[in-house]
């Protein structure tokens, strides 16, 4: 039932030549069993099908937690055997689907005969990876300079790079992610194949960004994506999938050359959603309102925008070790309540009613109007998302540079 496997070094050759096909056919054909190839995250390499006309759920398999120590386990329910393929930074499992106790030793010695060409492949895939998403993450989140375009080579997929993209920015709710993020990247990279959408992606600090690329249509005007797929349908099913509370935020869309650029709206958005108290939303940048023409314009311009608004309540703060624009940050979100104000800042609304005539004084505002509301509360969330943007301490070393942008 079993014959002889051939020599590691023919079945290296064999996978590097062919890929993971060629090692999972023969191990199918001296087996004479079915078997599955997964990554750590259940993910289904062989055998390779035509996956969109599947349950997305048959793209995964489940892997056992008794696998996390052991070799191989052998699953009494189900009559599968898995078995585990160590590689640098993470496991590999084969799994022999159908197969009764008496045979699990001698499939073993096969198996553990079969594991070099298997390390091989998923260590080779492994080690692309993790050079693609060091350079996209800094490319994206840190001041990396280097050519989209050639962090794109190191990327395995097939990707059009004639074709423009947008940004897809997807949070999981603080407290409730439980599931290895991991396992979620790859679900959703798998839902968005299906879709027929080849995505570029990486994770970081409870984020997961795809970068999709954009339907063109046949008069070469760029789809504003609603055709492209359901991204309602893409949040259920994460928060089905996984029991998380699910937001995500969407860039417009840009050549190739200008990505960082998609990427960085669909941050703001995500940010502003969150700093206004919003959950579980799906918010484009091109439908923030005011906000949109805002953050539209160049870093340097948005500065200026909050230093002319907000600028010398920021400087009598930084002199006097103050607490006004954190005084009126909060009443602007209270609605002017100033009861609620005192409580929450945990002062005497006496003291409250001072801070706020030290405010008016300064900005030389009267904010009973509702115009000077709306316009400092604009500026305030503006200037709030920049420092989530860009981090306190940036900003905080630059803000005498941006002080000085005062009008």
């Amino acid at each position: 039932m079993v014959t002889a496997i051939k020599s590691s070094e023919m079945l290296i050759e064999g996978v590097l030549d062919n890929g993971l096909v060629f090692i999972g056919e023969y191990l199918e054909s001296i087996l004479r069993h079915t078997i599955l190839i997964a990554d750590q995250n259940g993910k289904i390499y062989f055998p390779e099908s035509n996956q969109h006309m599947l349950d997305l759920d048959s793209s995964f398999v489940g892997i056992s937690a008794e696998m996390v120590t052991r070799e191989s386990f052998y699953c009494e329910e189900s009559h599968h055997l898995y078995y585990c393929v160590e590689t640098k930074h993470q496991r590999a499992y084969v799994i022999v689907k159908d197969l009764n106790t008496e045979w699990v030793p001698r499939i073993l010695e096969i198996l553990r005969e079969s594991r070099l060409p298997i390390k091989c492949y998923f260590s080779k895939i492994n080690k692309s990876k993790e050079m693609f998403t060091a350079e996209l993450k800094d490319y994206l989140f840190g001041a990396g300079q280097a050519d989209i375009r050639d962090i794109l080579y190191l990327c395995d997929s097939e990707l059009d790079l004639q074709r423009p993209y947008f940004a897809l920015l997807l949070c999981a709710e603080e407290g409730c992610l439980k599931t290895d993020p991991e396992i979620i990247h790859s679900y959703v990279c798998e839902h968005l194949r299906q879709e027929k959408c080849k995505t570029i992606s990486v994770y970081h600090d409870h984020q997961w960004v795809f970068m999709i690329p954009a339907q063109i249509k046949d008069d070469c005007r760029i789809n504003e994506m609603e055709n492209e797929f359901d991204l309602n349908a893409l949040k259920r099913a994460i928060e089905n999938k996984f029991k998380i509370s699910a937001s995500m935020g969407v860039g417009q869309v840009y050549a190739l050359s200008s990505l960082r650029k998609s990427f960085r709206e669909a941050r703001m958005t995500m940010i502003l959603n969150h700093l206004t108290g919003l959950q579980s939303f799906i918010q484009k940048f091109s439908d923030l309102g005011i906000y949109r023409p805002i953050f539209s314009q160049e870093m340097n311009h948005i500065y200026k925008y909050c230093s002319c608004t907000l600028g010398k309540l920021m400087e009598h703060d930084c002199k006097y070790d103050g607490e006004l624009l954190p005084t009126l940050r909060k009443l602007l979100d209270t609605c002017g309540n100033n009861k609620a104000t005192a409580d929450q800042l945990f002062i005497h609304v006496n003291t409250l009613y001072y801070r706020i005539n030290k405010i008016e004084q300064i900005l030389d505002m009267d904010l009973s109007k509702m115009h000077a509301r709306a316009e400092l509360y604009t500026a305030i969330k503006v200037w709030d998302t920049l420092q989530v943007l860009n981090g306190k301490e940036e900003m905080t070393d630059t803000l005498p540079a941006i002080l000085a942008m005062q009008a």
